[in-house]
């Protein structure tokens, strides 16, 4: 393979360019990565519709973390590492990171990990932790790829023209991508998924209304942002909706508060049953108990104390101002129940 062409400093300088259209995505645009959270199927609690409409209409300050860093560093390893051992000639024909958009789709931005237009392959490089791992194989451990995957490199297949796609997935663990391989375009599924996009877009991105809430973080942190006019608590009748949520949410806090309760009682008695043995499995699965790592803790009322013995107290409360955030005031529910038994 001549890697002349593509050097780790050619990769990581197209490594930048891909950050910066994912900085443009989170601008406006939606990338075939938030296809399946928009229709629902991606397996991440927090990566839903509500999590790009507020990325999109709103905007981001994400920045990345230390497993997209990781992610984004071992994607030009892996695809070394997979044209060699799958024998993929022609490396000179691979475009990375090259961005598309299209004039009948104003509102999508395309940015494929690898293709090769003259054979009209795509390679879209996934590295994952193993907690991921349950959603990339079937219950006899035969690898499948899943359908939040399949939601992104179809239409990316169907936009583009494509015909073949590699997905070689790195586990953290492992130092060899493990291949997931697509041949059988569907346009049909293509299709249905950029229509349903399309609707989302049209529908909330457009005109700037917000999905229906869901459990993600991102609803419960836009949500957040309201204030009440006042103080009045309002009667609901049984024939209300409202009432019918906040009843549901009354069954569930009293029943979590059980179950927590009893969590507590089963791992205390795990833990006297364990004695000095490190773990029990079984069919079960495996349960284990580390030994603890201490903790420092900072006591900043003695540190406060002693800064102030020692320097004058407008000193003191200057550093400390100075290296204080205010973080915005959120809503919160809280819940006082009439009946203490759920029904």
């Amino acid at each position: 393979m001549d890697r002349s062409r593509f050097s780790f400093m050619t990769f990581f300088s197209e490594l930048k360019k891909q950050e910066d259209s994912r900085t443009f995505i989170d601008n406006g645009l939606i990338g075939p990565s938030d296809f399946a959270k928009i229709i629902g199927c991606h397996p991440v609690e927090n990566a839903t519709a509500y999590s790009v409409w507020d990325r999109v209409v709103n905007g981001s300050t994400f920045t990345g973390n230390n497993l997209t860093r990781w992610g984004h560093w071992f994607e030009p390893k892996v695809f070394y590492t997979f044209c060699e051992e799958q024998d993929l000639e022609g490396a000179d024909n691979w475009e990375p990171g090259i961005s598309h958009r299209f004039d009948d789709r104003p509102w999508l931005r395309m940015t494929p990990d690898y293709v090769d237009p003259v054979r009209r392959w795509l390679m879209e490089i996934k590295t994952t932790g193993h907690g991921m791992k349950r959603h990339w194989f079937d219950d006899f451990g035969n690898p499948i790829l899943p359908d939040f995957v399949r939601c992104q490199v179809q239409p990316y297949m169907h936009l583009l023209d494509l015909e073949v796609c590699f997905v070689p997935v790195l586990w953290r663990e492992s130092s060899m991508p493990q291949e997931h391989r697509v041949e059988n375009y569907d346009r049909e599924f293509s299709e249905l998924i950029l229509e349903e996009v399309e609707r989302f877009y049209t529908d909330y991105i457009l005109t700037k209304k917000p999905p229906p809430a869901d459990g993600s973080d991102a609803c419960r942190e836009y949500l957040s942002r309201t204030k009440p006019r006042g103080k009045q608590v309002i009667e609901l009748e049984s024939t209300d909706h409202r009432f019918e949520l906040c009843s549901e949410l009354r069954d569930i806090d009293i029943e979590s508060k059980k179950l927590a309760t009893r969590k507590k009682e089963l791992q205390n008695r795990i833990l006297e049953e364990l004695g000095d043995d490190y773990g029990f499995e079984g069919e079960f699965g495996r349960i284990v108990s580390p030994a603890g790592t201490p903790r420092k803790l900072v006591d900043w009322k003695k540190v406060r104390a002693e800064m102030s013995n020692r320097y004058p107290r407008d000193i003191v409360d200057h550093i400390i101002s100075n290296n204080t955030n205010e973080t915005e005031p959120k809503r919160s529910i809280r819940g006082t129940w009439k009946n203490e038994k759920a029904s």
